[in-house]
């Protein structure tokens, strides 16, 4: 049976669709207070400090290894380039360096090591108030008898997982601090990426290729971790307000299809996220106060001797205060609070190698209590469901500890232990007006625990092969209850109410080849096992990179991947006639899809390139309604707020996806960067009806286009000024839906659809415009920015969804997120 929509997603964002409609309707009043904010940042420009003498410098820090073994690289020389500064360095005998006293500005810099490819670092920014820190992995040269220059440029969107060959995007925290809308949150910054889709204003729900979010898979260290969203809900991906904090990570990886052994467990994509470590010789600290939240920040050595360092980050929400000072952003009494942590404890040098300690918390808590609001006053109605309190929380932890062994120069042991916790919990009680009575309606208390244990053996055979291999185990606990009160029976319905554990088992192995210089071959097989019922598969993955010349590259790969169930699919009661209950869906096995994909780009310059891909995935053994034959299917969960799985699956349904993506792109080089990217593509299924439909993620198209712009110049002091602008158009086909029955609802004075016409609609066209403009300062030793985020700046009214009259059959429209001013402070020293 359907969960009701408050135990099974983001209940804070269910609440937000009426937020769009109240900043609608005093778009005048908000436009007051935004100009109060505006006043505020042009008196703090005003008043900066203008009177530091000195010449602004700042150190650049690095560590250079090999992009394999991961041994240090003693005596790589490291240069400033493009510039009039004649300064250079080399590295020790560990592969640290230093390049001291370097103006302030945006860099560049050439590493080069005899043996192994130029690397070339671009546009790096360096600011007065924080050293510049550069983990920097070299590629050993391949000698053939023809001799090819080779020189990696790290600006052009290269991978840190080197096993991985198509559909695969690396970004920079920068870029997901300088993209517009993005809001400082990684999976926003996202979206502006081919192939990904994000169409609700409410949540970073990543939707890749028209699959669900729910096939997604976060990665943080190496360490697959539960929804890193606050107010996400169990089972989920994504939700408003993001726990990782931008600050603390370093270059990362996006997956889209097809990726390596080493990821499991899911089938639409990967974030393979990594945590910088600290500043190990200077302590820094930094501020920071926007929409998001108050924001603070410090590192610095714990032993400068052996390189050791400390990181640690605090968020607490903002919107108490904002409420305070007569902010109106929709949700009447109730105030989103929320809280989050990060920190690194790295100790790179010790007698039985590097170890790291890393980790993430967050809580979140709202309270919707419609009884008492006071019903005269204008925004009032902000709620879908104003006829019922609600009260939501949620906490993720996640603890990990990693060792590097170094067994010799050629390979390693990496040793991962981790320990993870989720909980999500929802209060609902009905009102009885006007007597305003409240009922207990709904109650979900979900919970989930995750211990792991993973061992990987890398060794780098040669410069041509090298091989990855790595077990993992991983015991998962659960303690599962919800129940709804059924008002025709007088009796609480229970759902799920099963407390217990079982272990997960995942196994890769894979390798890599390079017969010459120009062509990469990457292999391996994964396997995984889920104990509770025996599910095991095993997967098959490869790809192909050919390098043709210096600016043509062509590339093949193909994956099966596989994804289990949350855990609450699984353990769904369903009541017999006699009032016992059984749980049907013990035995339920993974969901499954092979991924096919070509690709093609082409280095238009130094710092351009454009590129296509098309694909086609091909998904099987898909969960879908095991009692009647009807369009149901896991495809489509994570399209709303609603938990609408049946009470019985089996693994019958299919489904497919198919399409092409084109990117032209240049990074940012004298000021100024661009992405511009298509996405075409067809997104099917079958329920066990047999008939097919389009997905709820069918929008057919995504284009977007960013672009920026950065204006520096030298203050008469010797610090640097800049002025940023940022902008992003999306346009993309509209959300799908079920058209409604009216005859029908209205007939029965409840909400019915039509039929056999399953996601046959669209809304209109979504289409939206960010821009962002910023002003940063650096003078001596501390930075300063402020930025002013427009989100929907044209206040375009985008259809979120529907909802009919069930007494007169009048269909009305819910809009997403109207116009939006986010400021933003930040202060890093």
């Amino acid at each position: 049976m359907k969960t009701p929509a408050f135990a099974s997603c983001d209940c804070i964002s269910h609440n937000s669709r009426s937020h769009y409609n109240h900043l609608e309707k005093h778009s005048t009043f908000q436009k007051k207070r935004m100009k109060r904010f505006i006043l505020m940042l042009g008196f703090f420009v005003l008043t900066l400090p203008v009177t530091i003498a000195q010449v602004s410098t700042q150190n650049i820090r690095g560590h250079i290894i090999d992009n394999i073994s991961h041994m240090p690289l003693p005596g790589a020389t490291i240069m400033l380039i493009d510039t009039t500064l004649q300064k250079g360095v080399v590295s020790d005998i560990d592969g640290y360096f230093v390049l001291d006293n370097v103006p302030i500005g945006r860099i560049s810099i050439k590493i080069t090591y005899v043996g192994y490819n130029d690397v070339v670092l671009n546009n790096i920014l360096l600011i007065s108030g924080k050293e510049t820190n550069l983990e920097i992995a070299m590629e050993e040269k391949i000698i053939t008898t023809s001799t090819v220059v080779i020189t990696a440029n790290r600006d052009d969107g290269s991978v840190n997982n080197d096993m991985t060959t198509v559909s695969t995007r690396s970004f920079s925290v920068e870029e997901s601090q300088r993209y517009a809308g993005a809001r400082n949150d990684v999976a926003r910054m996202a979206s502006g990426f081919a192939g990904v889709n994000i169409t609700d204003d409410s949540r970073n729900d990543i939707i890749i290729r028209g699959n669900s979010p729910m096939g997604l898979l976060w990665r943080l260290d190496g360490v697959d971790i539960f929804n890193p969203n606050h107010f996400g809900a169990t089972g989920s991906t994504g939700g408003p307000v993001s726990m990782l904090n931008n600050n603390v990570l370093s270059n990362s990886d996006f997956l889209m299809a097809a990726f390596p052994a080493e990821y499991g467990n899911a089938v639409s994509g990967v974030f393979d996220l990594r945590m910088r470590s600290g500043n190990s010789e200077k302590h820094e600290f930094m501020g920071q106060i926007g929409f998001n939240g108050f924001e603070t920040g410090a590192e610095g050595p714990i032993s400068r001797k052996n390189h050791s360092s400390y990181l640690v980050n605090m968020r607490y929400s903002t919107l108490g205060v904002f409420k305070t000072l007569g902010v109106d952003f929709g949700t009447g009494t109730a105030i989103p609070e929320y809280m989050d942590g990060t920190w690194k404890i790295a100790f790179p040098s010790t007698k039985i190698g590097s170890i790291e300690w890393f980790g993430l918390a967050g809580k979140s808590h709202i309270e919707f209590m419609n009884s008492e609001v006071d019903t005269t006053n204008v925004g009032s109605d902000f709620y879908t469901d104003s006829d019922y309190n609600l009260i939501n929380g949620s906490t993720m932890a996640i603890s990990g500890i990693v060792n590097v062994l170094p067994i010799n120069r050629k390979s390693y042991l990496k040793n991962t232990a981790s320990a993870s916790w989720h909980q999500f919990t929802t209060d609902v009680d009905s009102i009885k007006w006007p007597e305003v009575i409240l009922t207990p309606y709904y109650r979900n208390d979900f919970r989930e625990s995750r211990l792991m244990a993973k061992s990987e053996y890398i060794n780098k055979l040669s410069s041509r092969f090298n091989i990855r291999i790595g077990t993992e185990i991983s015991n998962l606990g659960y303690n599962l209850k919800d129940s709804v009160w059924k008002s025709d029976s007088s009796y609480f319905l229970t759902l799920r109410d099963q407390e217990g554990s079982t272990c997960f088992l995942q196994t890769y192995g894979q390798g890599q080849w390079k017969p010459t210089g120009n062509i990469t071959v990457n292999g391996g097989v994964y396997f995984q096992q889920l104990v509770l019922n025996n599910a095991n598969r095993i997967e098959p993955r490869l790809g192909l990179r050919w390098q043709i010349g210096e600016k043509t590259t062509f590339t093949a790969g193909y994956g099966r991947h596989s994804n289990m169930m949350n855990l609450l699919y699984y353990f769904t009661k369903s009541r017999l006639p006699d009032g016992s209950y059984v749980e049907p869906n013990l035995n339920l096995g993974f969901m499954k899809a092979d991924h096919y994909v070509l690709g093609w780009e082409y280095r238009t310059g130094v710092h351009s390139k454009l590129k296509t891909e098309i694909y086609y995935e091909d998904m099987f053994d898909v969960p879908v309604d095991a009692a009647t034959n009807n369009s149901f299917s896991m495809l489509n969960e994570g399209a709303s707020f609603e938990n609408s799985a049946p009470d019985s699956l089996k693994n019958a349904g299919n489904g497919k996806n198919y399409g092409i993506e084109l990117t032209i792109e240049r990074y940012l080089n004298k000021g100024w960067y661009y992405l511009a990217t298509a996405s075409l593509y067809e997104s099917k299924y079958a329920g066990s009806d047999g008939v097919e439909h389009s997905t709820a993620f069918d929008g057919n198209y995504v284009l977007n286009l960013l672009a920026g712009k950065e204006i520096s110049w030298k203050n008469k002091k010797g610090g640097q000024n800049s002025f940023i602008f940022d902008v992003k158009v999306t346009y993309a086909g509209g959300q799908r839906y079920t058209p409604y029955d009216v005859a029908a609802t209205v007939a029965l004075r409840e909400e019915k659809y039509m039929a056999g016409k399953d996601f046959t609609e669209q809304y209109k066209n979504y289409f939206r415009t960010d821009i962002k403009i910023g002003y940063r300062r650096s003078v001596g030793k501390m930075t300063m920015e402020w930025n002013l985020d427009a989100q929907n700046a044209l206040n375009i009214k985008n259809i979120y969804s529907q909802k009919i009259n069930v007494e007169t059959g009048e269909i009305s429209y819910l809009y997403q997120l109207g116009r939006l001013i986010i400021p933003q402070f930040r202060i890093e020293f």
